[in-house]
């Protein structure tokens, strides 16, 4: 069995979502910031990933970058994106990049199948998890259009 590190998990989720991302929307997101966040912003989409380790993640932007994304993925109009469309791009991109994500970890501890996608939304999203588990947090952004994502284990 290979082992993978949750830096190397970090980085095979980052690099995940930047290409499925730019795939999408065109959208070339940078890593800014890989230091713990346990907040979230509006949307938050979350799935289980259900393997011998457990664990869950979890993505997050705020309404307007979700509209600026949406817009550029559907060719709508920014004032014409509904939350109904918010929510259904952001469990896409959710399922997108999990589904990137788990050819790579084959023959390895964090080998997952997948849940499905849902999505939380409001102002002061709070999750909270025990003390003493793993968390990789990461938050990416490009030109106002920033989301965040944190896998828990």
């Amino acid at each position: 069995m290979k082992t993978v590190s949750m830096e190397m998990l970090g980085d095979i989720f980052t690099q995940a979502i930047i290409d499925v991302v730019s795939k999408v929307s065109g959208f070339s997101l940078e890593a800014i910031s890989n230091k713990r966040d346990d907040s979230f912003d509006e949307f938050v989409a979350v799935m289980s990933l259900n393997s011998a380790k457990g664990g869950m993640f979890f993505l997050s932007a705020g309404e307007s970058a979700m509209r600026t994304l949406c817009s550029f993925i559907e060719g709508t109009p920014e004032d014409e994106i509904t939350k109904a469309d918010i929510e259904d791009v952001l469990c896409e991109l959710l399922n997108m990049t999990a589904g990137n994500v788990r050819p790579r970890l084959v023959d390895t501890e964090y080998m997952y199948s997948l849940s499905s996608p849902i999505v939380l939304n409001g102002a002061n999203i709070s999750i909270t998890t025990k003390k003493r588990v793993g968390i990789i947090s990461q938050r990416l952004g490009s030109g106002g259009v920033t989301v965040k994502f944190n896998i828990v284990y």
